[in-house]
C-alpha cells in the first residue's frame, strides 16, 4: 500500500483531531502542520510528535512531494494561494471536504466501536458460561471422587471377607475384583475430566486476555 504524505493547513480543534486520527493510520505519514499561532492545539500535537510544524503555510503549499494538503482554516485568502501554488501532483481537499473527511472518519471509529463492543460482550458471556460450567465439572468431579474412595472400601471390605470365609469367600473375591476394577476405571476417568477441564481453563484464560487486549 502506497504511503500518502500530506500537509494540514489549520491547527484549530479539527487539524488537531485529523491529526489524531492520522497518526493511528500506517498509510498516511503526515509531513507538516501550518497555522499563524504556534499555540494551536495541532501544532502542540505536531510538535509533542516530532511533527514538522510551520508559521508559514507557503512551505506547505510549495512542497511538491505531498500527495495530499488538507486545509481546516475555511478562509478564502488561504483557498486562493493553495489553488495558486501547489504542485499540480497535489490533491487538495479545502475546508468542508476537510470537515467531511473529518465526520466520516469519526463516524467509521463510532461504529468501528461499537462492533467491537459487542464482539467484548459476547467474549465475556462465553468467558461466563465456560466459567460456569467449568464450576460445574469441579462439583461433578468432587462427587465422582467421593464415589470411588466408597467403591474402594467397598474393594477392600469385600476382599476382607474373602480372606476370612477362605474356599467359601471366592464370591466376595470375585465382586472385589470387580469393584477395584470399576474404582480404577473411575480413577482414570477423573484424570481424562481433570485434564479436560484443565484445557478449558486455559482456553478461558485466552479468552480473558484476547477481551483485556481488545478493551485496551
Amino acid at each position: 500500500m502506497k504511503e500518502i504524505k500530506l500537509g494540514i493547513i489549520g491547527g484549530g480543534e479539527i487539524g488537531k483531531s485529523l491529526l489524531e486520527i492520522f497518526l493511528k493510520m500506517d498509510s498516511i505519514k503526515v509531513k507538516y502542520v501550518a497555522d499563524i499561532d504556534e499555540g494551536a492545539p495541532a501544532m502542540e500535537l505536531a510538535r509533542d510528535c516530532g511533527i514538522e510544524w510551520t508559521l508559514n503555510m507557503m512551505e506547505v503549499i510549495e512542497d511538491r512531494s505531498l500527495d495530499l494538503i488538507l486545509e481546516v482554516t475555511g478562509v478564502a485568502e488561504v483557498l486562493e494561494k493553495i489553488e495558486e501554488n501547489k504542485g499540480q501532483n497535489t490533491e487538495f481537499i479545502s475546508g468542508e471536504g476537510s470537515f467531511l473527511v473529518f465526520n466520516i472518519i469519526e463516524e467509521y471509529n463510532q461504529m468501528k466501536g461499537q462492533i467491537l463492543n459487542e464482539v467484548i460482550k459476547h467474549l465475556n458471556d462465553i468467558h461466563q458460561e465456560i466459567e460456569g460450567d467449568s464450576q460445574r465439572v469441579n462439583t461433578l468431579l468432587a462427587q465422582i471422587e467421593k464415589i470411588t474412595k466408597s467403591l474402594n472400601m467397598l474393594a477392600l471390605n469385600a476382599s476382607i471377607e474373602a480372606v476370612k470365609a477362605g474356599d467359601r469367600g471366592k464370591g466376595f473375591s470375585v465382586v472385589a475384583n470387580e469393584v477395584k476394577k470399576l474404582s480404577n476405571q473411575s480413577n482414570i476417568l477423573v484424570q481424562d475430566i481433570e485434564e479436560v477441564n484443565k484445557n478449558i481453563i486455559n482456553l478461558n484464560g485466552n479468552i480473558t486476555d484476547i477481551v483485556d487486549e481488545l478493551s485496551n
